[in-house]
């Protein structure tokens, strides 16, 4: 089983659990293993206060994200429609965990790349719906708790926060840009501790995406940084193969992990900073992989989990 495809664990019932568990490597049952002692730790009423927060009320730097959004979706939160994971819930209550909703559905809401889609909405009320619902999330999950928590969630959280950051959060109130960057410090720190969190594969390079782009943008978050490319020079050398694939071999995950890293490159130069040689060898092999992975009128060719 490819590691990246270990690292979903799936969410079925304990037999399909089990079996999955089996199949992983080594060393990824231990860091599950490690994590999940850790959990009871981060559960404790006072874990919160040990994480540093910030007192500053803007990014020092925020990353460039070009990747679009679907205005329709945008439109539709605005109205009340969630639609993630292929599931729509109208109106849901509560907000961040209605009793209908399956688990992958939470961890979109949770992760916040619906910005992207609202942003693409264009509108002072989708802006004001972004605002809204980020200051819902502060009020409810000031402490750890799942799926809110979860390394990867919160790494897709702190990326979409801060790349969206001049379309919600730059125009707002004093009191809530500092409350967004409060929270996403306390995040910063907690994901640093966290990583790897039992990830691995193509989940492991997002989540450290998410913890270099807060270390590049938030006031005093170097430390960050530094964990963050060490994690990164760590795990190119074993995830991109020497034919420039991605060593979950399916077309979808070898796109995402290209992207998370180009991510990372750009905010590198952004922050002033220089990419790792690690980093630059991986982009420039893994992107004539994806030319071959594309089908003539430009899809994705889609094999070994993949979708479009």
């Amino acid at each position: 089983m490819a590691a990246g495809s270990a690292a979903r664990m799936p969410r079925g019932g304990p037999l399909a659990r089990r079996r999955a568990w089996r199949h992983l490597p080594a060393e990824q049952r231990w860091a599950r293993l490690v994590y999940l002692a850790k959990r009871g730790w981060f559960a404790l009423p006072f874990y919160g206060r040990l994480l540093p927060g910030c007192d500053e009320p803007a990014p020092r730097a925020t990353p460039p994200d070009p990747w679009p959004g679907r205005a329709e979706r945008g439109l539709a939160l605005v109205g009340g429609s969630c639609h993630f994971a292929g599931q729509t819930l109208e109106s849901p209550e509560p907000l961040w965990r209605p009793a209908e909703a399956g688990g992958a559905w939470l961890r979109e809401l949770h992760a916040f790349a619906w910005l992207r889609d609202l942003r693409a909405a264009g509108s002072d009320g989708a802006r004001r719906r972004a605002r809204e619902l980020t200051q819902d999330w502060l009020d409810h999950h000031a402490r750890w708790s799942e799926p809110a928590w979860e390394p990867l969630t919160l790494a897709r959280r702190l990326t979409h926060w801060l790349a969206q950051w001049d379309f919600f959060a730059a125009s707002a109130e004093h009191d809530f840009r500092k409350a967004v960057l409060d929270s996403a410090a306390a995040q910063a720190s907690h994901l640093a501790r966290s990583l790897p969190g039992g990830l691995a594969g193509a989940d492991l390079i997002c989540a450290v995406k998410g913890l270099a782009i807060a270390g590049a943008c938030l006031p005093g978050g170097e430390r960050w940084l530094s964990r963050a490319l060490e994690l990164l020079t760590r795990e190119l050398p074993r995830q991109i193969l020497p034919d420039g694939g991605h060593i979950e071999r399916s077309p979808s995950r070898h796109l995402a992990t290209l992207r998370d890293l180009i991510d990372v490159k750009a905010m590198l130069h952004a922050a002033g900073r220089q990419p790792p040689v690690e980093l630059e060898a991986a982009i420039d092999a893994m992107a004539p992989m994806l030319r071959l992975f594309l089908h003539g009128d430009g899809g994705l060719a889609l094999f070994n989990g993949s979708t479009a």
